[in-house]
This record gives structure tokens, C-alpha cells and sequence, in this order.
């Protein structure tokens, strides 16, 4: 991490709020924070804490009902649909739990599909997707459709389409959620070692206290807020519950 540089992605007294037939639920109340170069990010807290939200609308999936989020130094308010998604596009990767892959497609057409539309050499794409699942660990399910992988590996298909882009932000809502414990370990030590050796700025939202375990800064959240963050001295969580 570089706190000399400036900040990957920030947010800015963030608020989401969402109308659930007469009721309103404020999943964001107020967050602001930094997300630094290189850093290994992890967002803690239990379902309904607002940390999925938090990755949403860090990634320009969502937009906030109030605050600002700033992308490389970019403001997302002010950005039409169009310019969000080629932000998107070209800033960020995203990982969700639930893989999202074409059912038809092998692996190599999956981790090629964010860049068919590019204006980009076919044979340089082939390259870096076979190149991409062989780090992973997957050079020989490149053929392979999803329903011949299991579900760790279709997780690590979809970390390497997230990567396919060079995003210099990759988002990974849960990435663990539908593993058994020793596929999410795996999982977790690849988007470890990717972050060490690509310097890759990695934000992990996670209900699992053992992701923490190597993240280099751990940030937790409940009913919309953020209790404690290792990386700004706010103090313990503990510390901050009693105080609340």
C-alpha cells in the first residue's frame, strides 16, 4: 500500500437507502473511506450490514442515494450510464459468489467475453485468457464448460475473467460464500497471491473471519456503518461497539 498515492477508489458520507413496500431501509449511513494502491482490502459483518452494497456502488454498479464515490480521482455522480459503464469497464473486475458464467461456454470463451467487443486482437485475447487460467491453476480445463467444473474452479474461471481487462480495481462480493472450506481457502490464497504479485487493489466482502486472516487491512461494518477499520486507527471493533 501507498498512502503517498492517490486513493484507487474513496467514498464520501455515503448513504443507500431502499423502499421495501412502506418501509425504507438504509442499507449505507454515512461511509467514508479509502481504498489505497495494492492494498488487500476486507469488508466484515453480518448479512444485512450494508458491505455488498458497499462493494456495488464502490464498482459504479449501483449509484448512491446520497454521497459521492471517486474512482481514480474520478467523481461517479456526475457520469452518465454510458461513461459509467466504460469506467467500469476499464477500471474495475468484478467476483461474485454466484460465478456468473455462460453455462455454453468453455472457460477461455468465458474469460474472453468482457473483451469481445473490444477493439482488440483476437489471437493477443487467446494469449492472455490461456495464460490467465493457467495462473490459476486451471491450464487444462480450457475446454471445459462450467457444468464439467467444479465449483471452485468455475470460481477461479471467474477470477480470471475479472483480471482479463488489467483492472486496477478487482471487487469480490463474497467470493467464498458457496464453497466448502477448503475450495474457499484456495480461493482466498489465489486472490492473496494475485495481489502480491500483480500489486492488484483487492476489496473482499465476507461474513468469514478466516478471509481476514490475510487481508492487510480489515474494515467492519453493521446496520449500514462502518465500527472499526484497521487501517485508520479508528480502533478495535470491540472498542467501538461500546462506545456506540
Amino acid at each position: 500500500m501507498n498512502e503517498n498515492q492517490e486513493p484507487v477508489v474513496e467514498t464520501e458520507d455515503l448513504w443507500k437507502l431502499f423502499k421495501l413496500g412502506d418501509e425504507v431501509v438504509k442499507a449505507l449511513k454515512g461511509v467514508s473511506l479509502s481504498v489505497h494502491p495494492g492494498e488487500l482490502v476486507v469488508i466484515m459483518g453480518p448479512s444485512g450490514s450494508g458491505k455488498s452494497t458497499m462493494l456495488h456502488l464502490m464498482g459504479g454498479l449501483e449509484r448512491p442515494t446520497k454521497g459521492e464515490i471517486y474512482l481514480e480521482g474520478q467523481p461517479l455522480s456526475g457520469l452518465t450510464e454510458s461513461q459509467l459503464s466504460t469506467m467500469r469497464h476499464q477500471a474495475v473486475g468484478f467476483i461474485f459468489q454466484s460465478y456468473n458464467l455462460i453455462p455454453l461456454l468453455t472457460a477461455t470463451e468465458n474469460v474472453e467475453l468482457p473483451l469481445v467487443f473490444d477493439d482488440v486482437d483476437s489471437a493477443e485475447v487467446r494469449k492472455d485468457s490461456t495464460e490467465l487460467l493457467e495462473r490459476v491453476g486451471l491450464g487444462h480445463r480450457l475446454d471445459h464448460t462450467p457444468s464439467r467444473m467444479s465449483g471452485g474452479e468455475q470460481q477461479r474461471v471467474a477470477i480470471a475473467r475479472a483480471l482479463i481487462g488489467r483492472p486496477r480495481l478487482l471487487l469480490a462480493d463474497e467470493p467464498t460464500a458457496n464453497l466448502d472450506h477448503k475450495n474457499g481457502e484456495a480461493i482466498v490464497e489465489l486472490l492473496t497471491t494475485l495481489n502480491h504479485e500483480m500489486g492488484m487493489t483487492t476489496v473482499i466482502s465476507t461474513h468469514d473471519r478466516s478471509v481476514a486472516e490475510h487481508a492487510s487491512r480489515v474494515i467492519e461494518m453493521r446496520d449500514g456503518k462502518v465500527i472499526s477499520d484497521s487501517g485508520s486507527g479508528q480502533g478495535s471493533a470491540t472498542d467501538n461497539l461500546a462506545t456506540a
